[in-house]
């Protein structure tokens, strides 16, 4: 998502399309179709439209595309879990079957033959199958039931998970396909004894020696070689998990209440002027609170960011931003860095006096230092950001690096500017504050402080 830019401008990039596809019509006919429209407006206006092409997606996997390899991960896990159980329940039938190996001598004797005994012994492990499917079904109804309950409620299509056909018809299939693939084998190998040594010996010796020790001893290495493997991915799952966890994401949420505000007003540029007012009156007011240690306020909390391109020192006539490298643009109030936790690494950070009709600064992360200044000090330059201006903007100060795309991505280069001096954003902000204690306990006196503010703010 690409930051606004001024009114007027077709440099917005910050928001997305939404349509409904024809009954029968592809996501990859759309996709060309919109490439092919992508093409022509690049054609038309080179200047805003030059590299900017479109991507289709299925809302659905917009929404859940994220898990698509954990499910697929989880899938695997369980069908290792599956052949484990498959050949644990075929050794034991095996066992079983060859303690029989008497009864079934008796029985070929008596004229069954070995397509009606294959089949006996095939039903009865088909029988046990099923009955350990309906204990499965039983087993995941109320499983499933319990993980929803415990799952967070903005997981998207929560409201979704259950049980239905696929899952019957998937659960009767799995049961079926591995009653005759593993209940088969020891079946085979009953029907096939000789009937003199069974009647005279019992199953001792059959089953402890020739063939049907050979397939017992496959099916426990196969079942142990499984299970280590199984064991060895689940301790790399936990160990990548536990690396996930300990990293740091630049910023302390524990101990944050954030709370969004949107202010009725006129659209820009007439309303900026009474929704500043609005968030400098909250801010002072939240800041003298018990218990609360620092307060901002944020175009949007960490991990919902806009981005856009940047030029340093000085910026061209006719800048090709399509070509400029990416930034990260926050828009944010002072105290901010304090509230979240986001250390100051040099010079200042944003303050009352950094208004509308003084010249514009600007904070920027590591990130971008080392991007674009290398070893040199970024304090004191300018850097051009096209946001809700072109003017140029001096860099008073470094901050840390934030990881918005999460624990597992490195952190982007990010331009603060401070909300005084650009009121684009629009009159909606995200107050962040950082208290002693448990911040849910000041939620209703920030609400009731906003409503004396203004009655009429969301």
């Amino acid at each position: 998502m690409s930051a606004v830019g001024p009114p007027g401008s077709r440099g917005g990039q910050n928001f997305l399309a939404v349509g409904r596809l024809k009954t029968g019509v592809k996501a990859e006919q759309a996709q060309t179709e919109m490439t092919a429209i992508a093409r022509r407006l690049e054609q038309q206006y080179p200047d805003t439209n030059r590299g900017r092409s479109v991507a289709v997606t299925i809302l659905r996997d917009e929404m859940v595309g994220n898990v698509r390899l954990t499910l697929y991960l989880l899938l695997g896990a369980v069908a290792v879990v599956l052949l484990i159980a498959c050949a644990n329940t075929a050794t034991l039938l095996l066992g079983k079957a060859s303690g029989r190996a008497r009864e079934v001598a008796v029985r070929a004797a008596l004229g069954a033959s070995r397509k009606r005994i294959v089949r006996q012994l095939g039903t009865e492990s088909l029988l046990l199958a099923l009955v350990a499917g309906m204990l499965g079904l039983a087993l995941a109804y109320w499983g499933s039931k319990t993980l929803v309950a415990m799952v967070p409620a903005d997981v998207p299509r929560l409201a979704e998970v259950g049980m239905d056909r696929w899952v019957l018809g998937f659960t009767l299939g799995v049961s079926v396909i591995t009653s005759l693939l593993f209940g088969s084998i020891p079946a085979f190998y009953v029907s096939k004894v000789e009937l003199s040594d069974a009647l005279k010996q019992g199953g001792t010796r059959i089953a402890s020696g020739g063939r049907m020790a050979g397939i017992r001893g496959a099916l426990v290495t196969g079942e142990i070689a499984l299970a280590v493997m199984l064991v060895c991915a689940a301790g790399l799952l936990i160990k990548s998990f536990i690396a996930l966890h300990n990293v740091a994401l630049g910023f302390r949420p524990e101990n944050v209440l954030v709370m969004r505000a949107t202010v009725p007003a006129p659209a820009f540029p007439a309303g900026v002027e009474r929704t500043r007012q609005f968030f400098k009156e909250m801010l002072a007011r939240a800041g003298t609170l018990p218990g609360v240690l620092a307060a901002g306020a944020t175009m949007a909390p960490p991990g919902v960011y806009s981005t856009g391109a940047y030029v340093i020192d000085r910026l061209p006539a006719k800048p090709d931003w399509s070509r400029a490298p990416s930034v990260v643009l926050s828009v944010i109030a002072p105290g901010t860095f304090a509230a979240l936790g986001i250390p100051l690494r040099s010079g200042r950070d944003f303050s009352d006096s950094d208004a509308p009709d003084r010249p514009f600064v600007a904070l920027v992360n590591e990130a971008l230092a080392r991007q674009s200044f290398h070893n040199e000090d970024p304090l004191g330059r300018t850097i051009f950001c096209p946001f809700d201006s072109l003017e140029g903007m001096k860099i008073i100060g470094v901050v840390g690096d934030v990881r918005q795309r999460g624990p597992d991505s490195e952190p982007m280069p990010e331009c603060y500017l401070p909300y005084e001096q650009h009121g684009f954003n629009g009159p909606a902000l995200s107050l962040v504050v950082r208290t002693a204690g448990d911040p849910n306990a000041l939620s209703q006196t920030l609400r009731r402080l906003a409503h004396e503010s203004n009655p009429q703010a969301p």
